[in-house]
């Protein structure tokens, strides 16, 4: 069966909702409030799924940019590096960049041909399992265990749709604790590596 974009753009719509609603009556006490993600505070949680939406914009109407800047090694890999660079802004242009990016995310993904092999860290993908993806790491930046969520009803478990069972879970951690890992994934989608410190 077919992947019908405007669907899954829609579930991740609703997803970006809840993850808003999470957060946009904090005060910037709040947005400092520590995730269990360890070093990570709400802000850092809601930039990093800013700043990869324009990543993944940016693969997707301007391939050839993505790969110079990754193979110029510019830090879009290290989430902690990120982290740090804009946690100075304050939480209200925080939220307003994540609603821009999200935007923009939306409805460049809305017309893309789902097929589409577009470049990322890893392996190439395509525009579905990109946005499927988008949608995955919203869910996991603002859910518990790790996220700045502490009791919420995802929007995609709610009701039937386009998005893929797979989608709609977090699988348990690899030691069944329900305490975070210690580990810090090296860029979206990548596999998580062991802390050394």
């Amino acid at each position: 069966m077919p992947v019908d974009m405007t669907a899954l753009a829609a579930d991740l719509a609703a997803e970006s909702a809840v993850t808003r609603a999470l957060v946009a009556g904090l005060d910037e006490t709040g947005w400092r409030t520590p995730t269990p993600a360890p070093g990570w505070i709400i802000k850092d949680q809601i930039s990093h799924l800013a700043h990869f939406d324009e990543v993944a914009v940016q693969s997707a109407v301007r391939p050839d940019e993505f790969r110079a800047e990754l193979a110029a090694g510019l830090d879009h890999l290290d989430p902690d590096l990120l982290a740090a660079r804009y946690r100075v802004r304050p939480g209200a242009e925080l939220l307003a960049w994540f609603e821009g990016a999200r935007a923009e995310l939306l409805d460049t993904f809305a017309v893309i041909d789902p097929q589409q092999r577009l470049p990322w860290f890893g392996p190439a993908m395509s525009a579905a399992s990109s946005l499927t993806a988008r949608l995955m790491e919203t869910w996991a930046h603002a859910s518990p265990p790790h996220g700045c969520g502490t009791s919420r009803t995802s929007a995609s478990a709610r009701a039937p749709s386009a998005t893929p069972p797979a989608a709609r879970s977090c699988p348990p951690s690899r030691s069944g604790s329900s305490s975070p890992p210690r580990t810090a994934p090296r860029g979206p989608g990548a596999r998580p590596t062991r802390r050394t410190g």
